[in-house]
Parts: C-alpha cells; structure tokens; sequence
C-alpha cells in the first residue's frame, strides 16, 4: 500500500488553519501502531532538512472515523481495519489562517514523505503490558 496524506477540514473553521493533515501507512511498516509521540523521535528529518508539522494524533484509521469528522474525498484503501494514521492538527493558538488547504497538503505530502522514508527504519516491537501477574512474578 502507498503511504496516502489526505485532509479532514478543521472541526472549527475560522480558529487556526483550515484543516487537519495526515498520512495512512500499512501493517507491516517500522512504525505501524506506534505512539505519535515515539514516532516524532524516530522520524528522519525531510530531504530539503526542514522539520514536518509537529504530530498530534495516531491511531487506526477506524477510530478516527468514529470522531465524528466531516470527510473529503479520500481513498477507499485507507478504510481498512489494518491502516495506521498519524496527522497533525492546526488548532493550536500559534496556528493562523495563512495555514490554508494548500498548506495543509503540503505539510500532509510532506509527512507522507518521511513515513516512506522511515520504512527503512528498524520494526519498534509493541510496548511492554504491565500486568499485576509480572509485577508480582507470576
């Protein structure tokens, strides 16, 4: 599956920029399943050295469909049990509205970007479940 950027338009239009970017990668990627805020530290930096908009959401693309969002036009690959998002969001007080759509997809193309890259990474292995039975040695 090719790593998809695709846009969700802002929850509340008017206050910051005008969408939501993120990017869909496939089970079997290095950071499929991954934290966001693991992934920020394992991220190769873009070709042109730039840094990509700072992550704000991962999950399975199945729950971010459950919050409620209003959908652009997006590929019908990414409705996948198995389709792992990360994105970012543009509601933050810093953000403005020169972060328009077009912004918005070259931010999502460009973090889209370094996920192809990170391919190359070695696979983090899940985090370790804590259970009371391996606290107490059983």
């Amino acid at each position: 599956m090719k790593i998809t950027p695709f846009l969700i338009p802002s929850p509340t239009p008017g206050r910051g920029g005008s969408h939501n970017g993120y990017a869909a990668i496939p089970q079997g990627h290095p950071l499929w399943g991954v934290d966001y805020t693991l992934a920020m530290q394992r991220l190769p930096r873009p070709d042109d050295g730039s840094y990509i908009q700072e992550l704000t959401y991962s999950g399975r693309f199945s729950d971010l469909q459950t919050r409620g969002f209003r959908w652009l036009e997006i590929p019908v690959d990414l409705a996948r049990e198995d389709t792992w998002v990360f994105g970012f969001d543009t509601l933050h007080s810093w953000n403005t509205s020169a972060q328009d759509e077009p912004w918005c997809w070259a931010e999502a193309e460009k973090l889209a970007a370094v996920l192809e890259k990170a391919r190359a990474l070695p696979v983090v292995p899940p985090p370790h479940k804590l259970t009371v039975g391996a606290l107490l040695g059983l």
